[in-house]
């Protein structure tokens, strides 16, 4: 069984562009990315608030995602969001079988 998570960031007002640039500059999201059982692993932005990003995840299953949370990438990755992140909210989405 696979597993999804919608992560919804609410930046501090005006850290998006510093957000996004430790983001690029530390390169966490290519290396999660690139551990095993990542399937998806995209950030967005709203449009229409610019202090709002969407991180969309896929695991191919519960236990690689356990293992993504143990790793540095995930711990790089908090201390990213500690110094420009106000709120999160994270939704975890189990992903029917065909």
């Amino acid at each position: 069984m696979s597993i999804a998570l919608n992560v919804t960031y609410t930046l501090k007002p005006g850290a998006q562009a510093a957000f996004l640039s430790e983001l690029a500059r530390s390169g966490v999201l290519a290396q999660v990315r690139a551990e095993p059982g990542c399937l998806r692993y995209e950030l967005f932005s709203a449009v229409e608030a610019p202090d709002r990003l969407v991180l969309l995840e896929h695991w191919d299953s519960p236990a690689h995602l356990e293992a993504h949370m143990a790793g540095a990438p995930f711990q790089a990755l908090h201390q990213i969001e500690t110094a420009h992140v106000q709120g999160l909210d994270v939704r975890r989405f189990q992903v029917p079988e065909d």
